[in-house]
């Protein structure tokens, strides 16, 4: 089990401000915040998100998300960085995306 964390404000941790910096608006990863427990997101091989779910699309439904990205072609190379280094990190990705429930019928 994992303690209780901060996922937005000044106080969040910061995987998750790089987790919802792509959709934010520049330099500010609180324009775009964690509405509610049970966010999900896709990171892919080389360590960047690669889609974000909201809270009421269900494991079923991101699991041909999680097909897709582990039948893509490994990367060479994968991105390393010590915890807590000072460490300058692109955040940038067009293959991001929020996924958000499908309506039924």
């Amino acid at each position: 089990m994992f303690s209780k964390v901060d996922v937005n404000g000044p106080r969040a941790l910061p995987l998750f401000d790089f987790l919802k910096a792509d959709r934010a608006a520049p330099g500010d990863a609180a324009a775009n915040p964690i509405k509610w427990n049970f966010t999900k997101f896709l990171v892919g091989r080389d360590g960047l998100p690669i889609e974000r779910f909201a809270t009421e699309v269900s494991p079923l439904q991101v699991e041909q998300h999680i097909v897709a990205a582990l039948q893509q072609q490994q990367p060479h190379t994968a991105p390393t960085a010590e915890v807590g280094a000072d460490t300058d990190v692109d955040v940038t990705s067009p293959r991001f995306s929020i996924i958000h429930p499908t309506s039924p019928g």
